[in-house]
């Protein structure tokens, strides 16, 4: 036997033990979503699959939720982290500072299928198609749950919806009334210190501000020096929500944050030695009425960031997004939802003599509509969902993304859906005009390659075909298994440009929309709760892809995507307010970027010690000193370190 599967045997040999222990007949703690029936769970209310509130197990799509009862007993620190507790949702941690984090295929550190929205207002740059997940540092606290959508969403949420959604829903203001105050070190975040404060605001409304700050300490490379690759966050904001009566309610909340996270910069190629640094702020706006049949919520919101890449670019956005949405109910048998959206989006940049855009300052403006109609064939048995979302952008033109889903109900505890739909992927600033004089790996030894954006760029395209099922097996137990298949066009890659290199030996390369690619899988998660006390969940996801790169030249080798992943929890509440929560991951290998398979193993132990005060001692990674889990190829992968961290949370 291998050493990995030594220790992977000895982790759940540990878990196991952990969790089949003597109280579980206790006298059980203070209720909350961990202690909660599947049956509970499966009703809990979703809003991202139809733009309206459903029953989880009622939704026609592969969609999960993360509670934020979850995310306090994984013991993670950060957004990012906490989405591997998603089925599906492949997560790798490049650096102390970076993630790669996809669903359903074609990983990357600027993920590009993959739309992500914090309460409605979308964080995907525009500049890169991906997200900038250490500038998303949210106050964990204040998550009331996230819903993940695997499979296309574009119907409902436009352009970049291709391959999942994820939509990370904060706590009403209402929920948060009183102060909290926490703290945590360890070996590998060096501080965190976060406050909030909520209270009424007459006799209508609720508020709450909050401040949260981290420090997390450099990862080793894989030679062992230091990756220079540690950060620092600040973050504050506000949400204020009123009910002004039955019908009318109005919420003003925004952020704003900064920090600096560091990054082994290559002096030698791009001569400007320093560090990134990011700033933004955010303001949005949300007034609803909800009538007898019909729902009506007017949003907008603005949102600025600016990043700066010494040697490479600095950045500014100004975005302005408007949306309108109504729902209502047509008769017995349809239930119509349609809307639109604004977005104008004006971006400057600062380049240097190794990279810049062309032009260095444009305005993106974006309309778009969709409708989408719920039938009931048979009355609370079987559904016909057909819509479509038209959308204009600038650099594409008008985008026609509609789907058809058939849904299924035989029974209360049963539901069997299946899809097909449209998504596209408009281009992003930097494939449009970008110039960038770049390293290479593809010889044996560097090579500078001068990319050149491709101002004639399409959208890439999706056709996805789903189907799946969905059951409650007694009180105790559940079960969803989703299967697919996408068939992508116009895939973008890089390819030999037919303009001549800026000096001799660099080679000139520019986006090509030429390439196909398919990619199928099946995911399974299932859940258990034995007691009240104790909930166990699992997921099993098995991806294939086929020739996603076929007809271009890779700047990197390899995609990220294992074949096999697999995940285990386990949240057990025992007396004395004492929590026991361990969560077992296992990655399989991904041999073009040269990484190993891996397993992670962490364990949470959690003490509430009064009915203010709680500890966490957390552990993570237990299993080995370090591994590497994602690589670009043009440098030595950095290692994810074993750590541990302990926290204090005080609620008055």
């Amino acid at each position: 036997m291998s050493s990995l599967r030594l220790r992977t045997c000895v982790a759940l040999c540990a878990w196991t033990t952990l969790a089949w222990c003597p109280f579980l007949t206790a006298q059980p703690p203070q209720r909350d979503l961990s202690s909660a029936s599947i049956e509970e769970l499966l009703e809990m209310r979703v809003t991202t699959v139809a733009k309206r509130e459903q029953p989880l197990s009622a939704a026609a799509a592969a969609v999960y939720v993360i509670t934020g009862e979850d995310i306090r007993r994984s013991g993670v620190e950060t957004l990012a982290e906490a989405l591997r507790l998603a089925p599906g949702v492949e997560v790798a941690q490049f650096s102390a500072n970076t993630w790669a984090i996809s669903i359903r295929g074609f990983n990357s550190r600027f993920a590009n299928k993959l739309l992500v929205l914090i309460d409605g207002r979308t964080v995907y740059s525009p500049t890169y198609s991906g997200v900038f997940w250490n500038e998303q540092d949210l106050l964990l606290e204040d998550i009331e749950r996230i819903e993940v959508i695997r499979g296309p969403g574009a119907t409902m949420w436009g352009t970049n919806a291709v391959n999942g959604v994820i939509n990370i829903i904060t706590r009403p203001a209402e929920e948060t009334e009183g102060a909290l105050l926490g703290a945590g070190a360890g070996t590998l975040q060096s501080l965190s210190s976060y406050a909030r404060y909520g209270g009424t605001a007459g006799k209508r409304g609720h508020y709450r501000v909050y401040a949260n700050h981290a420090r997390r300490v450099d990862l080793p490379m894989i030679q062992g020096r230091s990756a220079d690759d540690g950060w620092t966050t600040t973050r504050g904001g506000f949400r204020s929500d009123w009910r002004f009566d039955q019908a009318n309610s109005f919420t003003v909340q925004g952020d704003g944050s900064g920090g600096q996270p560091y990054e082994t910069t290559p002096v030698t190629i791009t001569g400007f030695p320093g560090y990134p640094s990011f700033a933004g702020g955010n303001l949005l706006a949300r007034w609803s009425h909800v009538a007898r049949s019909s729902e009506l919520r007017i949003q907008a919101y603005y949102d600025q960031a600016r990043e700066n890449f010494p040697g490479i670019v600095e950045l500014r956005h100004d975005s302005f997004d408007l949306d309108l949405q109504h729902n209502i109910a047509l008769g017995a048998r349809h239930n119509v939802v349609w809307g639109g959206t604004f977005r104008n989006v004006r971006q400057r940049s600062w380049g240097t003599p190794i990279a810049w855009l062309v032009p260095a300052a444009r305005s993106l403006r974006t309309f778009s509509g969709f409708v989408q109609d719920e039938i009931a064939l048979r009355s609370r048995s079987l559904y016909l969902i057909a819509g479509s979302k038209f959308e204009s952008n600038e650099f594409t033109g008008v985008e026609i993304q509609p789907t058809v889903r058939v849904l299924f109900t035989p029974s209360r505890r049963q539901a069997l859906w299946a899809a097909v739909s449209r998504a596209m992927r408009s281009p992003s600033e930097v494939e449009i005009g970008i110039r960038n004089l770049l390293p290479m790996m593809m010889t044996q030894r560097p090579t500078l390659a001068f990319l050149i954006g491709n101002a004639h760029g399409r959208s890439e395209e999706l056709l996805s075909y789903e189907m799946g099922y969905r059951t409650q097996a007694g009180k105790h137990l559940s079960l969803d298994v989703a299967a697919f298949v996408n068939r992508y066009q116009h895939l973008s890659a890089l390819v030999l440009a037919s303009s001549p290199p800026p000096a001799p030996g660099i080679i000139p390369l520019t986006m090509a929309y030429n390439s196909t690619g398919r990619t199928y899988g099946v995911e399974l998660s299932v859940a258990y709760a034995p007691a009240r006390v104790w909930r166990l969940s699992g997921s099993y996801t098995w991806l294939r892809p086929v020739d996603p790169f076929a007809a271009g030249i890779k700047a990197y080798p390899g995609s990220g995507d294992p074949h096999h992943q697999f995940q285990v929890h386990s949240l057990l509440s025992l007396p004395r307010r004492v929590e026991v929560d361990s969560h077992l991951y296992f990655v399989g290998a991904q041999p073009e970027m040269a990484i190993r398979r891996y397993t992670r193993f962490d364990v949470r132990l959690g003490w509430t010690s009064n009915e203010h005060l709680e500890w966490s001692l957390v552990g993570q990674n237990l299993l080995d000193s370090a591994h590497p889990e994602f690589s670009t190829g043009n440098s030595a992968p950095i290692e994810v370190r074993r750590s541990v961290f302990a926290k204090m949370t005080w609620r008055f």
